[in-house]
């Protein structure tokens, strides 16, 4: 593959023909057809700032997408690892680890993390990422689970745009102790995400029981359902689940 190229561009130098390349590209690889409302939402509208994006040519034909998409810990700039597409028959090629080592030399020592699958976790571990305490999926009654959730700290702007403008997940809310409750529905459950102090206009749901991927939260363990997640150049002892888009 000697003509593989890669180019990096941040989110407000993505044009047109670009990001259409780009979804192409992230639909074919996942079997999806998510919409340009997608791209603008999480990328174009993000209030944290610009993402990173990793794109990599063969004969002047995209075929691999790789973001960091910016999303901050700690009021610290940060990027995650999302949306990492690979046309399939070029899978086993190496374009992961050169995708994710030329973002890497960009970004140099900005604080990255990411919540992998089992198959790219060992990919990470050699690439340098560090392992974070490992959380165990939980659940107990709603008012132990909401007392141990963690509060976002983020302005109004910031999470409407996380939560009630996301046209990927739909979001609820639970009013709790003077402050509002983040909730995503998952195979019927509520988990809860982060307390607010806004009412965010999101659907009102009265659950009697809570599930969480957060460490801080006591309840019965689910068996077999651990939440592993890498980070790199982060000093925290653990990240919040209401970063990690999958959440």
């Amino acid at each position: 593959m000697n003509n593989l190229k890669f180019k990096i561009l941040k989110s407000g130098e993505v044009d047109e023909k670009t990001e259409n390349e780009i979804m192409i590209c992230f639909n074919e690889t996942f079997s999806q057809k998510k919409s340009k409302l997608y791209f603008d939402w999480k990328f174009r509208n993000n209030p944290f700032g610009d993402s990173i994006h990793v794109l990599a040519y063969l004969n002047n034909i995209m075929i691999s997408s790789r973001v960091f998409w910016r999303l901050d810990l700690a009021d610290k700039e940060a990027y995650q690892c999302v949306d990492t597409s690979v046309l399939s028959e070029y899978h086993g090629k190496g374009i992961f680890r050169k995708s994710t080592e030329s973002g890497l030399k960009f970004l140099k020592e900005k604080i990255i993390y990411n919540y992998p699958n089992k198959n790219s976790f060992p990919a990470y571990l050699k690439l340098g990422w560090g392992e974070n305490p490992p959380s165990k999926i939980k659940f107990n009654l709603f008012h132990i689970v909401a007392r141990d959730t963690p509060i976002i700290n983020w302005s109004k702007e910031k999470l409407i745009w996380r939560f009630k403008d996301n046209p990927e997940a739909i979001y609820y809310s639970c009013s709790f102790q003077n402050k509002y409750l983040i909730l995503r529905k998952k195979k019927g459950f509520y988990f809860s995400i982060g307390k607010v102090n806004f009412d965010l206009g999101l659907e009102n749901v009265s659950p009697i029981l809570l599930f969480s991927y957060d460490k801080i939260v006591k309840g019965f363990k689910v068996p077999f359902k651990n939440a592993l997640t890498l980070s790199k150049n982060y000093k925290g002892k653990s990240i919040p689940f209401y970063h990690y888009d999958m959440m």
